[in-house]
């Protein structure tokens, strides 16, 4: 950090009441920092003990109900080249750490202002439950600073598009998140809190259809009634210009077609996949959730097989270029549902490809595998065996083990008296 020419990297952060995660917020990136600024808005525990303790430069901050005035007061305070600004409950992997000074160095040098990241929020059984993209990562400019009260945003002053100028990482620098486990939201009260700033936002500025989109996702847990109404409010206000193309746009319509897709609405999510087709484009989960819809409770294959090959399609003409998570966080029981479509509609050169696909990547699936024998069913035992050798290890215990089992499954006797013959 201490040789000449080389970037400042300042690790910023708001904190309230976090002993709990203050010691691993301010580990992950130390190394790489020149300095580490902490605004605490009014712990009551150790918070800002531990952080004098740690090295930190601790500010306090009157808090207002207002993030984007508590999180440019702590980049005024920042001496840095760029800036890293993560909350208390987030973390870059260990192993992404020295990527992510390589990608900043990157940045700078061809004239980014900001560093795109891939952040994970993790549930209580400490699963991924949720990504999104986002710029955490940012060059030290007096004209870019955050805007909005909640669900704060990077704006520059001068009018000009910040995010047409960021560097994407997100395939190799991931941020883990864990502030959205129910326990938590309940222990530091930010379902209350988040309730009251949108409220106080929405009366500032009342045709915010971002604000209505936020409502949207906080009632969505607790009252999908209220969740529909500001989705569908938001729905009416999104303009349909390029600029509509923006995660919370394009999450607000998605939201609303789960809400559908639970309420079995045929026709209410035909209207809103119709709307965002004609609006967006590239969101294969809006064709995933369709497609689920007409296999798990329609029960049409040939329809569900339609959508889910559209979804798999523009999976592969845009990779994570657009807002799609949930496709990408189901993608292997995606893969076996077209698989079954494919096996429904007597697709069986299809449904195989599928199957192997899943099963390359993942062999102890055994939907996909029990698929694949079924769609065997009129070849030849031993040519079954011969091409199951091709993804299975016959001589491991574990291997064999998932064969025989899924052999007992679907009847396949022959295939199972060869494997034990083995």
């Amino acid at each position: 950090m201490k040789e000449e020419n080389r970037l400042r990297l300042s690790q910023c952060m708001i904190v309230k009441n976090e002993e709990d995660n203050i010691e691993r917020a301010l580990t992950w990136g130390r190394d790489i920092m020149c300095e580490q600024i902490v605004i605490d808005t009014g712990s009551t525990d150790r918070t800002v003990e531990l952080a004098w303790a740690l090295g930190a430069k601790v500010y306090y901050f009157e808090w207002n109900d207002d993030f984007a005035a508590a999180k440019n007061y702590a980049i005024e305070q920042a001496s840095g080249d760029w800036i890293a600004f993560l909350d208390a409950d987030e973390y870059v992997k260990a192993e992404d750490v020295g990527k992510l000074f390589s990608f900043i160095q990157q940045a700078e040098e061809q004239g980014y202002c900001g560093l795109q990241a891939s952040l994970f929020n993790i549930n209580y059984q400490e699963e991924v439950s949720s990504f999104i993209k986002q710029v955490r990562f940012f060059k030290s400019m007096p004209e870019l600073r955050y805007k909005g009260m909640i669900h704060e945003q990077l704006e520059l002053s001068d009018g000009r598009r910040f995010y047409e100028r960021v560097l994407d990482a997100s395939e190799s620098v991931s941020i883990f998140h864990t502030g959205y486990i129910p326990a938590v939201m309940e222990k530091k009260q930010k379902t209350e809190r988040n309730e009251r700033i949108l409220q106080k936002a929405l009366e500032l500025s009342p045709e915010n259809y971002h604000i209505m989109g936020d409502l949207g996702d906080h009632y969505l847990s607790k009252d999908k009634q209220l969740a529909e109404y500001w989705y569908r409010e938001a729905v009416r206000r999104i303009p349909r210009v390029s600029l509509a193309q923006h995660d919370r746009n394009v999450k607000t319509f998605l939201c609303l077609m789960e809400i559908l897709y639970d309420r079995k609405d045929e026709f209410g999510l035909i209207q809103i996949y119709e709307d965002i087709s004609s609006r967006f484009t590239g969101i294969y989960d809006a064709d995933y959730i369709l497609g689920k819809f007409y296999v798990t409770v329609q029960m049409d294959y040939q329809k569900g097989a339609y959508y889910l090959e559209h979804a798999f399609q523009l999976l592969e003409q845009y990779g994570n270029q657009n807002y799609s998570p949930m496709m990408i966080k189901e993608f292997l029981a995606a893969w076996e549902m077209l698989a079954a479509c494919h096996y429904s509609n007597q697709k069986l050169a299809k449904c195989v490809s599928c199957c192997v696909g899943v099963l390359k990547m993942d062999k102890s699936r055994s939907a996909a595998l029990e698929l694949l024998l079924r769609a065997f069913a009129f070849e030849k035992p031993d040519s079954i065996v011969q091409f199951l050798g091709k993804l299975y290890d016959f001589k491991s215990a574990e291997d064999y083990h998932i064969l025989c089992q899924a052999c007992k499954n679907t009847g396949s006797s022959d295939v199972l008296q060869l494997l034990c013959n083995i």
